[in-house]
């Protein structure tokens, strides 16, 4: 079909969750119901059919399919506009990288694809920086060098910066200053996170700010044994801090991690739910897979009124 000749198809079906797609086509007129029993492929084909150009480059947008959804916040410390950022993306953008190329992978990170929208721009940087021990016949092991993908993505609302894929924050800021330093844009780029004791008024902070629910937590065993325990919210209650044996026990035990879920309207005008856990170690979030671009500027706009 004309759709998959569409540059974003490919995009859009590598990253946006099915359920979004079938809303969307509920939602418009002359929308073909046998085609939402089919494949994803199909689904994604109606969409493109009943869908407005808007919505569809909204959904394109809206999931730009990292690596994975470890992420890690920054922010310039002093202001750096969305014409600065469009004027050195003009100097650096090529095809090739509008392609994408397969690069000569290094322990240092390769800008391999650049991906650019009105709302953002999206680098893309692979590296064999890390190495994993495996089991590849009886009684033997090898080490080998695998790949880390990285993607630092740049918003246009209130320009900030966004690092997923990195375990660490020394990673993720190496990959931060690797982006404006292809870009030209001199920035100083400050990593969102808690100070030294300050989890726990954060957490209660960011908790009460998106109206959540603690719906699994780490926490230290309270009988003193330098155990750790971790806890789950059940259908019937949502939110463990409103459990009774929770609040006895659980409530103002140290934390390793706490899994907080969310809701909020995303960019289609959908209400989606999703979550995010952080604890351990400072200003690492981990967000559910599939989350909508909307939900994650959500959670950092809450997290940056609450860190000034």
């Amino acid at each position: 079909m004309t759709a998959k000749r569409d540059h974003r198809w490919e995009r859009i079906l590598a990253n946006a969750p099915r359920e979004i797609m079938v809303e969307l086509v509920k939602r418009q007129p002359g929308h073909q119901t046998s085609e939402l029993a089919k494949d994803t492929e199909s689904v994604l084909d109606e969409v493109f059919r009943v869908c407005d150009a808007a919505t569809v480059q909204a959904l394109y947008e809206d999931f730009p399919g990292p690596y994975n959804f470890v992420i890690w916040f920054f922010e310039p410390t002093t202001r750096v506009s969305k014409g600065e950022v469009q004027s050195a993306l003009k100097k650096k953008q090529s095809q090739a990288l509008s392609d994408g190329i397969k690069p000569q992978v290094t322990e240092e990170p390769i800008l391999y694809k650049i991906e650019n929208t009105p709302s953002n721009i999206l680098l893309r940087y692979v590296a064999s920086d890390r190495n994993q021990r495996l089991a590849l016949e009886f009684g033997e092991t090898e080490t080998l060098r695998v790949l880390s993908y990285y993607d630092c993505l740049l918003h246009f609302s209130d320009v900030v910066g966004l690092v997923f894929g990195s375990p660490g924050s020394n990673k993720a800021t190496e990959i931060m200053r690797e982006a404006d330093a292809e870009l030209g844009l001199n920035g100083q780029w400050e990593l969102l996170k808690p100070g030294r004791g300050e989890s726990r008024e954060f957490y209660q902070k960011v908790k009460k700010s998106l109206g959540a629910f603690l719906v699994e937590t780490k926490r230290q065993d309270p009988a003193g044994n330098y155990q750790t325990i971790t806890l789950e919210a059940r259908t019937k209650q949502p939110d463990l801090e409103q459990v009774a044996h929770f609040q006895k026990h659980f409530l103002a035990a140290d934390s390793y991690f706490d899994v907080l879920e969310f809701r909020c309207n995303n960019r289609l005008g959908l209400l989606e739910t999703t979550h995010v856990r952080f604890g351990r170690p400072l200003g690492r979030f981990i967000f559910k897979h599939g989350s909508s671009l909307s939900a994650v500027l959500h959670f950092q706009e809450k997290i940056s009124a609450l860190l000034r």
